[in-house]
């Protein structure tokens, strides 16, 4: 329940940040950086019947059925429920603050709008959501290509960016394609870096003291591993264990203070599945 209310929260916020950055610092630029929101633009301008708002709500429902056909019944209800916040926002923002151009500086623009947008993706990505319309797309691409989810949307986006250029101009297709460059390698960095752990290295002479510590005050798990040294032929022990960085810091305190001639070493990591970290450690039953 609590871990169901953190996603759902985490993707409400990253379809805000995702509408806002998009509406504040794109749309109304007639900056199209690929997406749906980028062919609705299109067609509003088109066919100025329907707001921008309102073509991205038509366009994102007619793909909701490839979420649940080739990705999952998960997924789609996640996309359904994202996208619909993202259009539902365009559409009050359209309504409370028609035409509202916060700069007139188009990098700064270009910049603002693809790190918001760079944000709010990422949060909604990382917690198993998708913002709906080619973003669907590209992360059909990814489960069945491995290309990064970033990459599949270039791929995607630069074709939308040539639709749009025929309907605002080269110099606005320019700045959408600055724009989709800095978003999507934003989305990757933020995937990974939301994810991101310390996998920690500990030759000492009191492993079974700083063992101790890290499951009892850190409750993380811990491998030991046989090894000998190169010089001296002599058994050493190794004590791996995977922390956040905030842990990290703390512990590698703690065992400077037990072993001052501990021998520490660290590697950052992108992503951790598993007990503890995806999912709850198991409990075992009590003797």
């Amino acid at each position: 329940m609590k871990e169901n209310f953190k996603r759902t929260l985490m993707i409400t916020i990253g379809s805000i940040l995702l509408a806002v950055g998009s509406y504040y610092f794109l749309v109304n630029n007639d900056i199209a950086a690929g997406g749906v929101t980028g062919i609705a633009m299109v067609f509003a301008s088109i066919f100025p019947i329907l707001t921008t708002g309102e073509w991205s709500l038509i366009l994102n429902i007619l793909l909701f059925i490839m979420a649940f056909w080739l990705v999952g019944k998960r997924f789609g209800i996640n996309s359904i429920y994202s996208s619909g916040i993202v259009s539902i926002v365009l559409i009050i923002l359209e309504r409370i603050s028609p035409g509202i151009i916060l700069s007139d500086d188009m990098i700064l623009n270009v910049i603002m709008g693809a790190v918001i947008q760079s944000i709010g993706m990422g949060l909604v990505f990382y917690y198993e959501g998708s913002t709906g319309g080619t973003d669907i797309l590209a992360v059909i691409v990814n489960k069945y290509t491995r290309i990064p989810i970033g990459k599949s949307l270039l791929i995607i986006d630069v074709l939308v960016i040539l639709l749009a250029g025929f309907e605002f101009g080269l110099q606005k297709a320019l700045y959408a394609t600055l724009t989709v460059l800095i978003t999507s390698a934003g989305v990757d960095y933020l995937i990974q870096g939301l994810g991101r752990k310390v996998s920690m290295f500990i030759i000492s002479d009191k492993i079974e003291e700083i063992t101790k510590i890290i499951l009892t005050d850190y409750d993380r798990g811990v491998t030991i591993l046989e090894a000998e040294g190169g010089y001296s032929k002599k058994q050493k022990r190794i004590l791996m264990t995977i922390l956040t960085n905030r842990q990290y810091l703390d512990l590698k305190k703690e065992i400077e203070a037990i072993d001052q001639k501990a021998f520490i070493f660290t590697n950052s990591v992108s992503e951790i599945v598993g007990e503890g970290f995806t999912y709850e450690k198991i409990q075992q039953d009590e003797v």
